[in-house]
């Protein structure tokens, strides 16, 4: 008898930035801007290239994860999403990959170009060992949430003082930890229900950040609070939502910055 495939609800509106891969680069440069000096304006140039470069990064790891994949339904719904359009969206990307290059090489700096391509070689190492190496899950999410830090200040003339960088890998990495741990225990749970739950590590990675913002930068806390209430409250909601909600704490603090500058 032949088994039927399960329905799978179309996405939502609020999960097209994260089927896209835009969310990441909109988090990116509203911190960015964040730290940028109040008296300019948005720097157009910088933030053009740092967007592209952002999503272009985080399109072609998802392109690359599904590569190998078998015409069957690959877990989450980006990749599903991805392994769908992989097509489609490689002829996008190599449009845009050309496009970034061009604005970068006629809109930046000496400085920030250099800056630019030393961070894009560390991308593209991580990517490889990632691609061909199962890397320890410390490691990973670590190195992922350093060169994120790194994209956000890497075309800033004067970056934030050493404690905040402290405070950014610590938050990056507590939501990078906090979505790979809420998928692990979904996974585990489909296994058996009475399967051992490795230590989670981003309680101690928010724990962190939130005692050096409470001293050195306190308006900070109005993401890492989120993300703290986030993972108290994992249970009630189901991968894709979570996911979603825990990049989306990030861009509390920018937010509220951008209000209270427009009202004030």
């Amino acid at each position: 008898m032949k088994q039927r495939t399960r329905k799978i609800d179309p996405p939502q509106l609020w999960q097209w930035p994260n089927l896209l891969g835009i969310d990441a680069a909109i988090i990116a440069v509203s911190w960015f801007w964040l730290f940028s000096p109040e008296t300019e304006s948005f720097p157009l140039a910088t933030g053009s290239v740092l967007v592209l470069s952002v999503w272009l990064t985080y399109l072609a790891d998802r392109l690359m994860d599904v590569r190998k994949s078998k015409p069957v339904q690959p877990s989450s719904l980006r990749h599903r999403f991805t392994y769908k359009k992989r097509k489609e969206l490689w002829r996008i990307w190599c449009v845009f990959l050309l496009l970034n290059i061009a604005l970068a090489l006629f809109l930046l700096s000496h400085t920030q170009l250099r800056r630019g391509s030393m961070l894009l070689l560390l991308t593209l190492g991580y990517t490889l060992l990632v691609q061909h190496f199962k890397l320890p899950y410390l490691l990973k999410e670590g190195l992922v949430a350093f060169i994120f830090t790194a994209g956000v200040i890497v075309f800033l003339e004067n970056p934030p003082a050493w404690p905040v960088l402290l405070i950014l890998f610590l938050m990056y990495a507590g939501n990078c930890t906090l979505i790979g741990e809420n998928e692990r225990d979904a996974a585990l749970k489909k296994v058996s229900t009475n399967s051992p739950h490795p230590l989670k590590l981003s309680p101690f990675l928010l724990a962190g950040a939130v005692c050096i913002s409470i001293t050195s930068a306190p308006l900070l806390l109005t993401s890492l609070i989120p993300l703290s209430i986030l993972f108290a409250t994992r249970r009630r909601f189901i991968n894709e939502n979570y996911r979603i909600l825990a990049d989306s704490a990030l861009l509390s603090t920018p937010l509220i910055v951008l209000i209270q500058r427009l009202l004030f």
